[in-house]
């Protein structure tokens, strides 16, 4: 199962960051070498690199990025969606 986490801002005063943590594994999920993110367009941009990085190796298909980005908007909270739809 995958759980969103608000980092807040532990990071840098002014940031909101989120990171997803994965309770199968026990770890934070890395894409594009990243743990956190500030904004969902953020988060997609690294999405999409890890996802052409993969498919290029042959290590998963579009279709398995597509399935997982869905579910992660899924569990993306709406005051985050709405913060960022003001900006």
């Amino acid at each position: 199962m995958i759980r969103f986490i608000e980092v807040g801002n532990q990071v840098l005063d002014d940031a909101r960051y989120f990171s997803w943590w994965c309770t199968v594994t026990d770890r934070y999920l890395e894409f594009n070498g990243e743990q956190m993110w500030e904004t969902w367009h953020e988060f997609t941009i690294d999405l999409h690199c890890e996802h052409l990085t993969n498919v290029h190796a042959g290590l998963s298909s579009r279709a398995e990025y597509v399935d997982l980005g869905s579910r992660l908007l899924g569990l993306y909270p709406k005051y985050r969606k709405n913060r960022e739809g003001e900006k």
